[in-house]
């Protein structure tokens, strides 16, 4: 892929955290269209990819089959070149209780798109307020 075929992202825009990876992924998986996003994280702490994101970035490219680099814990540079959204039983082991809702944001938007989502599920080891393996999110959307 050429790099002018490349939606580029500024990741340190607005808030400078995850929310513009993720807002970006779930475009990309509704449009088809690639990008590039640099400056992943840049107004946080711990700049780039944590493991909650790369959680995000290899769920979407499951969901549509993405040529992904970049897509490693501390990267602050991803390019997302998507393909076709498809429907399946999918399962993203994301950790905990509040990346499961990051990750399903993620993914949730292109996959309910034409209905196409079966079913999705989160499964969290651990939290401090839920016990570990005791939650499931399951989603069920029928065209």
């Amino acid at each position: 892929m050429k790099n002018f075929d490349l939606i580029t992202i500024d990741g340190s825009a607005g808030e400078g955290g995850g929310q513009v990876l993720r807002s970006s992924l779930s475009l990309s998986l509704a449009t088809g269209k690639p990008f590039r996003i640099t400056r992943i994280r840049a107004g946080r702490k711990k700049p780039g990819l944590g493991r909650q994101h790369l959680t995000a970035v290899r769920a979407a490219a499951t969901v549509c089959r993405a040529k992904v680099m970049g897509d490693e814990i501390g990267s602050t540079d991803l390019t997302f070149v998507p393909g076709e959204v498809k429907a399946g039983n999918y399962q993203f082991a994301v950790g905990t209780a509040g990346s499961a809702t990051l990750v399903m944001q993620t993914v949730l938007p292109a996959l309910h798109q034409d209905c196409i989502l079966q079913r999705a599920v989160c499964r969290i080891k651990a939290s401090k307020n839920v016990e570990p393996n005791s939650l499931v999110w399951s989603v069920q959307l029928t065209g």
